[in-house]
């Protein structure tokens, strides 16, 4: 990957490897993205993972639903593909394992997607960490007692307005995870 910054090509040339000799048929899920600070330009390819959700600093929920190929090494000779999408100052980005959403509760219940989109949507204007936090206080407190099942995996980021980005616009946004 340090040669070559298209997240298609990158997870690509992965599937080749992870799909050759692979008669247990395991495969992986994965999200990559490439950010760029200077503009806010993130591409990312999405081969079977959960999609991303960004909350924009205006309120508006957007879900990266795009499928650029399946799961990694279950098929040899594959070329992914890959979206872009520009990213603002306040922007917050969540990505998330299916042991969020797949979480179960002592019935067996699963916590589903819908639940954590109502948390995203009543708490995803703070602080990205806050967020991450409450969906995780929200997802221990459906689950109660039940044994956990799976990972539970997630990375937030927003961008900041780079120190005095008023006064020099070309400061780009800076990263604050």
């Amino acid at each position: 990957a340090a040669n070559d910054l298209s997240p298609a090509s990158i997870l690509s040339h992965v599937n080749t490897e992870l799909s050759r000799h692979n008669d247990a048929c395991m495969f992986v899920t994965i999200f990559l993205v490439i950010l760029d600070l200077e503009n806010g330009r993130m591409v990312f390819t999405n081969a079977g993972h959960n999609p991303p959700y960004i909350k924009r600093a205006g309120g508006e929920l957007v879900r990266l639903d795009q499928r650029h190929g399946p799961v990694l090494g279950a098929k040899a000779g594959l070329a992914y593909r890959e979206d872009h999408v520009e990213l603002a100052p306040d922007d917050r980005v969540l990505l998330y394992t299916d042991g969020v959403t797949e979480a179960q509760n002592e019935e067996a219940e699963l916590y589903e997607e819908e639940r954590l989109l109502e948390r995203v949507r009543r708490d995803g204007a703070g602080e990205v960490s806050e967020l991450i936090h409450r969906i995780l206080d929200a997802v221990q407190a459906f689950t109660g007692s039940a044994p956990q099942a799976d990972d539970i995996t997630m990375l937030g980021l927003s961008l900041a307005p780079a120190p005095g980005a008023e006064a020099v616009e070309e400061d780009g946004p800076a990263l604050e995870i």
